[in-house]
């Protein structure tokens, strides 16, 4: 293996050109949505008149209280019928407005070429990392690291056992050097228990999946595990390298000392740990690293919609609206990044 170390682009520096680069786009794309100011007018008109029969309900409301508190039982139930019909007319113009609001912004999303901004920003962050996003099963270089259910049901991290699949996000794929492809999902695993009370209570666990074919190593290729701990071979798998603190973050397991000594020099584990520990722009936590030799497998806590440009339910404000889908695009793929080069890093992936 090749004594070299690849450093590594941290959030500041990945920001400070993105601000310039792919900024603009978001807010030109959310200005051009809010440039038609007779529709945004009526969107808010909708929510007004929404809001006015609310207040109206709660004006009902307090009176057929104080009407059953005063026994006037005539009186309570003329007021409570009309408050029915507030109700049902605030929550069909309620319904309205929210479509009308989704329609506006999903009509934002779509007019961001997302696909071409990963890509782009994987570019600046380390251009021997192509990002392909979404793509056909039929792809032959991508084939062998599609992510099976049996991978899912095994890798699964701080998941109880007795939880099952839930929902499996598309696969995504990216390719390393143009030898190494990757892809990863994210899961929810849902877990049915019983409470105190003896009630059904459902958990939820949201988790990822990262995977990086090592076939092409070949015999450079081995078995490993980081950051995980316990005994997966035997009780002298547990690896003690030069560098105490890599050892006690790290964890290091294999039945291959020579190769993982090889895999991590001296200046490879001051690096890793200065990567593992810089988590600014970073949402994936609780990260485990495996490899059986033709794989490397990573696992981890993410959202549902990690690599999926969203928005909260926010309001009609275009400054909120901009804030939030450029801050989501950089943090789902800065921690994109980070996962690959806790990795990349070492003189594994050569």
């Amino acid at each position: 293996m090749k004594k070299r170390v690849d450093n590594y682009k941290n959030f500041d520096e990945f920001k400070k050109l993105a601000d310039l680069e792919f900024f603009p786009l978001f807010n030109e794309k959310v200005k051009e949505a809010f440039n038609n100011s007779e529709k945004i007018k009526e969107i808010n008109n909708k929510k007004n008149i929404t809001f006015i029969f609310l207040g109206v309900l709660i004006f009902f409301s307090l009176i057929s209280i104080i009407l059953l508190f005063t026994n006037n039982f005539i009186g309570f139930i003329a007021i409570l019928l009309i408050s029915l019909i507030i109700s049902f007319i605030f929550f069909f113009f309620w319904r309205i407005y929210q479509k009308e609001k989704e329609k506006l912004l999903n009509s934002i999303l779509k007019n961001i070429p997302i696909k071409e901004l990963y890509t782009e920003a994987f570019k600046k962050l380390e251009p021997s990392i192509k990002y392909f996003g979404f793509i056909s099963e039929q792809e032959e270089q991508f084939r062998e690291v599609f992510i099976t259910k049996k991978e899912v049901e095994l890798y699964r991290n701080n998941v109880n056992y007795n939880a099952t699949i839930f929902d499996i996000s598309e696969p995504q794929f990216l390719l390393i050097r143009d030898k190494f492809p990757v892809s990863f999902v994210n899961v929810i695993y849902l877990l049915r228990e019983y409470n105190r009370k003896g009630e059904y209570v459902d958990r939820f666990f949201h988790k990822g999946i990262l995977k990086i074919s090592t076939k092409k190593l070949e015999e450079k290729s081995f078995v490993f595990s980081l950051l995980k701990g316990g005994n997966i071979f035997s009780k002298k798998s547990k690896v003690k390298l030069e560098n105490e603190n890599f050892n006690k973050i790290f964890k290091p397991i294999t039945n291959d000392e020579l190769k993982i000594r090889q895999m991590y020099t001296p200046l490879s584990m001051e690096l890793s740990l200065k990567r593992i520990k810089d988590m600014r722009g970073v949402k994936a936590t609780n990260l485990w690293i495996t490899s059986d030799s033709n794989n490397i497998y990573y696992e981890y806590s993410i959202d549902f919609n990690f690599m999926i440009l969203d928005y909260k339910k926010s309001k009609l404000d275009s400054e909120k609206i901009i804030s939030e889908l450029y801050q989501d695009f950089l943090i789902d793929i800065y921690t994109l990044y980070y996962l690959i080069s806790i990795m990349y890093i070492t003189n594994y992936l050569d």
